[in-house]
């Protein structure tokens, strides 16, 4: 579906896909509630020709993080979990090496200090059921907790599933299909079911090519530097799930597991509808108070990142524009990106929700990216 106004975002999304960058991909937006946009084109998997449909979903990776940040409100909102209440005092093993203090708040806000494990962990590993959980308790931060901020790939989102699980008996991927997909019929998922890989859009790689060749803007040269050097503490958080090409995000397996922090999987509809109900009553539901989302979209992390090595702003849970990841004016938006290029965000003070799901993956490591970025500012160019 797609409103007249919005005819040249249609336009635009249609050079992308197929023509361009992106060899399938879907486009929804929301506007007061209401789909506006909600668009697909192109090849879901390559080596079939499957076309993509309105029913196709896909690896959204780092853009998971933003349904980690639902469902950890959604307990928070319960009053099952406290944003200030210390994890260890669920999890008094996590306490060492100086961790007593590290609070849900920090771990949203990128602030625990915890970025990278010593003894990372392998993707078939977490397959055959390897745990995270001991290392991550014995590990010590690689800054004081509560003094900076830098961006946890991995490690905040498996801190933060063990929280959940200690505290309420469920996973993330749990408490998503209990409150979102399972309730509301929606597609979005953190553990993914065999009957969704018939539907899936694998992902087209390599992405270390595409991360060789990152954009050359100057805010980016301390990242291009550190992100090869194997000992910075970016490469360090980066491979602190290590993942093979074959096995990496295409494979049911590993999307089955419920890896909370980047092996989600959605459909661009779903993705929309959920931001939308965050600012908003949409089909009779709106999921998070507005008290709390209003803390949740508040900045709590600025400034130089200290993994990634360039300005990052984060909530709780979800990132925000400002600094080379997610440029722009638009300060009321909060959401997520991913390097497989998809973008999830809503915006309040515009009443609007994006979301796009691509298949190719993104020369940006988690960040908004460029296609999805000139898609959404030619939907703002569309607004009244």
């Amino acid at each position: 579906m797609l409103e007249p106004r919005f005819s040249a975002v249609a336009e635009a999304f249609s050079r992308v896909v197929g023509k361009g960058d992106d060899r399938g991909a879907a486009l929804c937006v929301y506007h007061r509630g209401v789909p506006v946009v909600d668009i697909w084109a192109g090849t879901a998997d390559v080596k079939t020709r499957r076309p993509w449909n309105e029913n196709t979903i896909a690896p959204v990776t780092g853009a998971t993080k933003g349904l980690l940040a639902v469902a950890v409100l959604l307990l928070v909102q319960d009053g099952t979990l406290s944003l200030d209440t210390p994890v260890a005092e669920c999890w008094q093993e996590f306490a060492a090496e100086g961790k007593q203090d590290i609070t849900v708040r920090w771990l949203l806000s990128h602030r625990a200090g915890v970025p990278a494990l010593d003894k990372p962990i392998s993707s078939r590993g977490l397959i055959a059921g390897d745990s995270p959980i001991e290392a991550l308790a014995a590990q010590a931060p690689a800054w004081r907790p509560g003094t900076a901020h830098g961006y946890h790939p991995n490690t905040g989102a498996w801190i933060l599933q063990e929280v959940v699980r200690r505290v309420s008996g469920h996973t993330i991927g749990e408490v998503l299909s209990r409150r979102v997909a399972a309730a509301m019929g929606k597609d979005v998922f953190v553990g993914l079911g065999e009957g969704g890989a018939g539907r899936l859009a694998p992902l087209i790689f390599p992405i270390m090519e595409l991360m060789r060749a990152r954009p050359k803007e100057p805010e980016f040269a301390e990242f291009s530097k550190a992100v090869f050097a194997s000992r910075t503490l970016l490469a360090r958080s980066l491979n602190t799930l290590s993942m093979s090409r074959t096995d990496q995000f295409n494979d049911p397996a590993f999307l089955a597991v419920g890896e909370p922090s980047m092996s989600g999987v959605a459909s661009a509809s779903a993705l929309a509808w959920l931001y939308a109900s965050l600012i908003g009553e949409v089909d009779g539901h709106r999921l998070i108070d507005p008290r709390l989302l209003d803390a949740a979209v508040h900045e709590e992390s600025q400034g130089c990142d200290q993994v990634m090595l360039m300005n990052t702003r984060f909530g709780l849970g979800f990132m925000l524009p400002g600094g080379p990841l997610w440029p722009g004016d638009t300060r009321t938006q909060f959401g997520h990106g991913g390097t497989s290029g998809a973008l999830a965000f809503a915006d309040p003070a515009h009443d609007l929700a994006f979301a796009y799901v691509p298949n190719r993956m993104s020369g940006y490591i988690e960040g908004a990216d460029a296609n999805a970025r000139r898609l959404a500012a030619l939907v703002y160019g569309a607004l009244p």
